[in-house]
């Protein structure tokens, strides 16, 4: 029972330097789940500012518009006040 099923000539490994290995371990998805909350509060934290200007630009452009309608609806009426 000499017979040889699988023969293999000159086998190696070729590595990539600096590659990122394509799985995680156990560990880097426990330390990924755990830093996920901080990270969304981050974000959030970044945008907050954008949003409360770009409020503060609808709201004087609302109240402009509205004292704007007020004022043309009391010419209508006659008032001159």
């Amino acid at each position: 029972m000499s017979d040889t099923v699988i023969k293999v000539e000159n086998l190696s490994k070729q590595y990539r330097i600096g590659a990122k290995e394509g799985y995680k371990t156990f560990r880097e998805t426990l330390v990924d789940a755990a830093k996920a909350p901080f990270l969304l509060a981050k974000d959030i934290a970044k945008k907050v500012p954008e949003l409360l200007e770009e409020m503060q630009n609808n709201l004087f452009e609302n109240a402009k518009k509205f004292c704007q309608s007020v004022k043309s609806r009391q010419i209508q009426l006659g008032y001159t006040g």
